[in-house]
């Protein structure tokens, strides 16, 4: 009966790879015809290649009905006779062992093909006529200058800064619009200028460090209303005299933070130099993520998706050659801020052969 099972399923198999060749093959030579025919014909191969599609797909249901309905029930003529000596003689529950452990294959064989499946189905379903299209967005206002330093267990940098760049990349479907665009390139530049420039010449605080320890402390009575004070010089005296200009309301948050690191070291900042970010680590990555879902928001994940942007991809350089790409398929809803934390592995740490360690960390050392 074992034996009877693992036919049956070879034979399944077979079928099913060869539903899998056809479509192959099938794809190939659409290709080739929508090359040279006609829109007429164009319209025809999409027909075959869904007709194609829809072959696969009963073929495969047929195979998986086959294999979730088998059961394998124990032998009923099983034979207590000593067998012959040129047979190997299976015991009941080794014959039993067999038929769970030929599940198992089943089951493996299942996941298998689902998978082969679906990557099929995402390829017919974008590139079935060869194309895609993409947009990308990189210009001198997508950048920003701000100073950090990365902290995580048994490590810290010094604290330093970077002129940071960044590019935006929308992968569509093997269609663009009717008004011709995949997106408007205008709406790409205006939402990631303006979040660029919210990061512009701040120190950046990861608020979800797992290693410092954050103290804000916010001062109400600042004085929020100042005086910029500029002018040309006294021709006589060369001094520069003052030019009175209307009061006006400036970004001002009295206050400071303080963050005690692990090593030791203690830094306070005002406030109003602080950008305070819903980041663990202040690195190129996670700023890359930060940055998609800011700019998914501002894009509309819901628009995106009915313009046939799938996918979406942003680009963090903190220098020539250092960059950090985060790509992400389109949510269903972008309305809420993006949960950076959710990519971050919560893995022990593996030893780097090239970390360093701070001048603080190795006085420490030396004073113990």
């Amino acid at each position: 009966q074992v034996r009877d099972q693992i036919c049956a399923v070879d034979q399944k198999t077979k079928e099913f790879e060869a539903a899998l060749a056809a479509c192959g093959d099938t794809n190939i030579a659409e290709e080739k015809e929508e090359r040279t025919k006609t829109q007429a014909a164009a319209t025809a191969s999409a027909t075959a290649t869904t007709t194609t599609n829809n072959h696969l797909k009963a073929a495969f249901e047929n195979y998986t009905n086959y294999l979730s309905t088998s059961n394998i029930t124990k032998p009923t003529n099983y034979n207590t006779q000593p067998a012959p000596a040129n047979v190997i003689n299976f015991s009941h529950d080794q014959q039993i062992a067999a038929a769970v452990n030929m599940n198992n294959i089943q089951a493996q064989a299942i996941n298998q093909y689902q998978n082969q499946l679906a990557a099929l189905q995402t390829q017919l379903a974008t590139t079935s006529n060869g194309t895609q299209f993409e947009i990308n967005v990189s210009k001198d206002t997508f950048k920003f200058n701000a100073s950090h330093f990365v902290a995580y267990p048994g490590f810290r940098e010094r604290l330093h800064g970077h002129s940071y760049k960044a590019s935006v990349k929308l992968i569509g479907s093997h269609q663009i619009g009717r008004d011709g665009y995949v997106l408007d390139f205008g709406c790409v530049k205006s939402v990631a200028k303006e979040v660029c420039k919210e990061l512009n010449e701040y120190f950046l605080v990861p608020m979800l460090s797992e290693v410092l320890k954050i103290t804000v402390e916010e001062d109400e009575d600042g004085d929020q209303v100042g005086k910029k004070v500029c002018g040309d010089c006294d021709e006589n005296t060369g001094t520069p005299v003052p030019k009175k200009t209307k009061k006006r309301k400036r970004n001002y948050y009295p206050g400071s933070v303080t963050i005690l690191c692990e090593d030791g070291s203690t830094f306070v900042f005002p406030r109003q130099d602080c950008l305070l970010l819903p980041i663990m680590h202040s690195t190129a990555e996670e700023l890359a993520v930060y940055l998609y879902g800011k700019i998914l928001q501002n894009l509309d994940a819901e628009y995106l998706r009915k313009r046939g942007v799938t996918v979406m991809e942003v680009t963090v350089s903190e220098a020539v050659g250092q960059d950090a790409v985060f790509r992400c398929v389109i949510p269903a809803s972008g309305g809420k801020e993006f949960d950076v934390v959710s990519y971050i592995s919560k893995e022990a740490i593996p030893v780097m052969p090239c970390a360093t360690e701070t001048e603080a960390a190795e006085q420490r050392k030396r004073n113990s």
